[in-house]
C-alpha cells in the first residue's frame, strides 16, 4: 500500500469518508461524517481556575434543558447540514440519563450525531441507553457498531453473539459481525462475514442492497488481496465500483493492487499522528498501548523472503532497523519504537511541534534489495503536558486508554515534597504514616493545606470526554505553582500526594469528570474499603461534604452499570506501576 493519504489498513483506505461511517450511513439511515473529526486531534489548552464556580456541576432547571434540547433538535432536523457539534451540546446538557418514549428520538440524534463526529463512546453511551429504555429498539446494531469505532473488538463480537439469536433476520447487526475480522486482520472470516451479510442482506430485500453489497465487496477485495488471491481482489472492487461502493475505498484499493502484483508483498503501515513526548518512555512497555508506528508484511509470493525495516521520526530519533523473515503466503508484524535522540529534549518543548515520520521496507531477495515501500508522513510531537487519553488503532477506531496516567502522577517530583512537609504538620501527630495509621485524616490534611493556599478548580467536559486523544494536563507540580486546575489535574494532584504518603490511590473517571478515590486502612470502615473525595470542592466545601459528594457520584455511576459497561473507569495507580507505567522522568 503506497498512498500516505490513502488508508493502509483495510477500513483506513477511504480517505476522509471511512468506510465504517459509510457502512454506518446505509445501516442506520445517518447522515454523513464529519471531515473535520478524522483529520486533527482536539488538544486543548489546560484550564486557568478562573472558570470554576460554586459546586462541582450545575444543573440545569427543567425549562433550561428542555430549552437546550428543544433547540438541539431544531437543528438535528436540518438534516446533512446540521451542526453536530451544536446537536451534541444541547442534547448531553439537557437529556435525563434514561430513555423514555418521549425523548427517545432526542437520544437517537445524539447517537446520529456522535456517530456523525466519530465520538464512539458518546455514541455507545447513547446506544446503551436507548437499548435499555426500548426493548424493541429497531438498530440495535448500533452498539457494536460503536465498540467497532473505540476498538473494543472483543466486547463487540460478544454484543453481536448477544443480539444474533434476538435479530436473527437483521442484516444489520450480520454486517457488523463481519466487519470485526475484517477490522482484526483476520482475512478468510472476513470474506465468509461479508458473504453472509450479503446473502441475508438479499434474503430479507434490504432497501439499500445494493450499496450493502457494494461496501462489502470492498471489504472482500482487500481479504482477497491479502490473501495473495489477486484475480479474485481485482473481481471484487471492480464489482465494488459497479454497486456505489465508496469511491476513496475503491480508488484505495486499485491503487494497492498494482505494487502487490509486482512485488508479491502487502505491506499495511499505521503510525500515530500525534506523539505525547510526555508517555514516549513508555512506549512498548504495554502490550495494549500501542506504539508509534507499525509495519505489517504480507509475502503473497511463492518463496519465502526476508525484509528490512526501518523508521524514524527525522530529527528526533534515531533510525529504528529489523530484518525480519516472512514465509511464503504468511505475514509478520513489525512494531517500531525509534530511540529518542540523546540531544532531544522532551521537556523543553512547551508546544506542538511538527515532525516527519519515515517508514520504509526493503526486500532482501537474493537478486538484490528491491524497496517496497517507502512513505514518509507528517505528524504532531505533543508537549510533555499532554496527557493521552485514547490510544488509536486505526483510522477510524479510537480506544479509551487509561493507563498513560500513571506517569502524571508523580511522587518524587520536589514541589510535592515541598507540599507534604507543610501538610502533615495538619496531619495526626504530624505524620503521614500511609496504611499505618487512619487514611482519613491524612487526605484531609491534604485537603485542608490546599485549601488553605486558595486552590481552585474548574469541571472541564473535554477531560474525560471522548472528543479528542490528547489532553493538555499539567503535571502536579506546575498545578501548585499556578494554584488551580481543572479536575484531571486536580484527581492527579491528589493521587500524586496519596501515593508520596503511602497510600493506595485511584483515578475515577466518569463522562465529563474524573475525581480521586482510595484505599482504606484503620479507618472506620473494613480495610480495603474505597473511599473518594470530589477534588473540586477543595475551596467551596468542607472535606466531609467532598467525600460524601464523591461517593453519591461513584454510586450513581454503579447504579446505571457505567462501570461494568466501561463507560466509567477505575485507575488503580498501583495496578499501573506493575504493568510498568512509570512517572515521567523529567518531573
Amino acid at each position: 500500500m503506497r498512498s500516505s493519504d490513502a488508508v493502509k489498513l483495510l477500513t483506513r483506505r477511504v480517505g476522509p469518508f471511512s468506510l465504517l461511517c459509510s457502512l454506518a450511513m446505509v445501516l442506520f439511515g445517518f447522515g454523513p461524517c464529519s471531515k473535520s473529526s478524522t483529520s486533527s486531534s482536539r488538544t486543548t489548552a489546560p484550564s486557568t481556575g478562573s472558570e470554576a464556580g460554586g459546586s462541582p456541576q450545575t444543573a440545569l432547571t427543567p425549562a433550561q434543558a428542555a430549552a437546550a434540547v428543544s433547540a438541539a433538535m431544531v437543528e438535528y432536523k436540518k438534516g446533512p447540514t446540521a451542526d453536530c457539534q451544536k446537536v451534541i451540546k444541547g442534547l448531553v446538557s439537557g437529556l435525563p440519563d434514561d430513555v423514555t418514549a418521549a425523548n427517545e428520538a432526542s437520544f437517537y440524534a445524539l447517537a446520529d450525531c456522535a456517530q456523525r463526529e466519530k465520538r464512539w463512546s458518546l455514541m455507545k453511551q447513547a446506544t446503551v441507553r436507548l437499548i435499555r429504555g426500548d426493548k424493541n429498539f429497531p438498530h440495535p446494531a448500533m452498539l457494536p457498531t460503536a465498540e467497532i469505532g473505540m476498538g473494543e473488538y472483543t466486547k463487540a463480537q460478544t454484543d453481536v453473539a448477544a443480539l444474533l439469536p434476538r435479530y436473527p433476520k437483521d442484516p444489520e447487526i450480520l454486517m457488523v459481525k463481519g466487519i470485526i475480522p475484517c477490522k482484526q486482520m483476520q482475512w478468510a472470516a472476513c470474506l465468509q462475514g461479508m458473504d453472509d451479510a450479503v446473502k441475508l442482506a438479499h434474503a430479507v430485500s434490504f432497501p439499500t442492497v445494493q450499496t450493502f453489497e457494494g461496501n462489502a465487496d470492498v471489504h472482500r477485495a482487500d481479504a482477497f488481496m491479502h490473501l495473495g488471491q489477486l484475480d479474485q481482489a481485482q473481481k471484487a472492487i471492480d464489482a465494488a465500483d459497479k454497486l456505489g461502493g465508496g469511491k476513496a475505498a475503491v480508488a484505495g484499493i486499485r491503487k494497492d493492487l498494482v505494487p502487490a502484483k509486482a512485488s508479491k508483498v502487502v505491506i499495511d503501515e499505521f503510525h500515530q499522528s500525534e506523539l505525547p513526548l510526555g508517555i514516549y518512555h513508555l512506549y512498548g512497555k504495554t502490550k495494549e498501548a500501542g506504539v508509534p508506528a507499525q509495519v505489517w508484511v504480507y509475502n503473497i509470493g511463492t518463496a519465502d523472503r526476508q525484509f528490512k525495516v526501518e523508521s524514524e521520526i527525522v530529527g528526533v530519533t534515531d533510525v529504528f532497523t529489523s530484518n525480519v523473515t516472512v514465509l511464503k503466503g504468511a505475514n509478520e508484524v513489525v512494531p517500531m519504537v525509534p530511540t529518542l535522540k540523546a540531544s532531544f529534549q522532551p521537556n523543553a518543548q512547551r508546544s506542538d511541534m511538527p515532525a516527519l515520520m519515515h517508514v520504509k521496507v526493503t526486500a532482501l531477495d537474493p537478486k538484490g534489495p528491491t524497496v517496497v515501500f517507502d512513505e514518509s508522513d507528517q505528524i504532531k510531537l505533543l508537549p510533555h503536558d499532554s496527557l493521552m487519553l485514547a490510544v488509536r488503532v486505526d483510522e477510524d477506531a479510537t480506544r479509551p486508554f487509561d493507563d498513560y496516567m500513571g506517569a502524571w502522577v508523580t511522587p518524587n517530583a520536589k514541589a510535592v515534597d515541598a507540599f507534604l512537609q507543610a501538610a502533615k504538620k495538619r496531619a495526626p501527630k504530624e505524620t503521614f504514616a500511609g496504611t499505618q495509621s487512619a487514611t482519613l485524616p491524612q487526605v484531609e490534611a491534604i485537603y485542608e493545606e490546599l485549601h488553605e493556599r486558595g486552590v481552585s478548580y474548574v469541571m472541564d467536559p473535554e477531560v474525560a470526554s471522548d472528543t479528542g486523544f490528547a489532553q493538555r494536563t499539567r503535571l502536579p507540580s506546575d498545578v501548585l505553582t499556578s494554584n488551580n486546575a481543572q479536575c484531571l489535574e486536580g484527581a492527579i494532584l491528589f493521587a500524586t500526594m496519596m501515593e508520596a504518603i503511602g497510600l493506595d490511590p485511584m483515578i475515577i473517571r466518569i463522562p465529563g469528570h474524573a475525581f480521586v478515590g482510595w484505599h482504606s486502612a484503620k479507618d472506620p470502615v473494613p480495610d480495603g474499603t474505597r473511599l473518594y473525595v470530589e477534588t473540586t470542592m477543595v475551596h467551596t466545601a468542607s472535606f466531609a461534604d467532598a467525600v460524601k459528594y464523591a461517593k453519591v457520584e461513584f454510586d450513581k455511576q454503579t447504579g446505571m452499570h457505567h462501570f461494568e459497561q466501561g463507560i466509567s473507569r477505575i485507575i488503580e495507580i498501583k495496578t499501573l506501576r506493575g504493568k510498568g507505567i512509570t512517572p515521567q522522568p523529567w518531573e
